[in-house]
């Protein structure tokens, strides 16, 4: 079962994208900051498999780095909301981009 940290900080987001992974046979974690990934991450003693992070929560983009270095090995999904702030991707919707953090 693949484990995916969901780091955004929308919680009604996170909490939806994570049941639906879940749904799926992943176990899928949200958090909204940083420190709580990390909380997350070292209580549970967890290796986390896929990381779907907004780049926009403040330290995510250097938590991801330090995660990757850790591990070893990270895939890396980024949230992007487009340059309309208000809404995900310009259009009410996010876009899941992969990337090499």
């Amino acid at each position: 079962m693949a484990t995916i940290l969901i780091l955004n900080d929308d919680l009604g987001f996170a909490l939806w994208l994570g049941q639906a992974l879940s749904a799926s046979t992943c176990e899928a974690l949200p958090a909204t900051t940083v420190s709580e990934a990390a909380a997350l991450i070292g209580h549970f003693k967890l290796i986390i498999d896929l990381v779907i992070v907004n780049p926009r929560v403040p330290g995510a983009v250097d938590f991801t780095r330090t995660l990757r270095r850790a591990q070893g090995r990270l895939h890396v999904a980024t949230l992007d909301s487009g340059t309309d702030a208000g809404s995900y991707g310009g259009n009410g919707w996010p876009f899941l981009t992969t990337c090499e953090i």
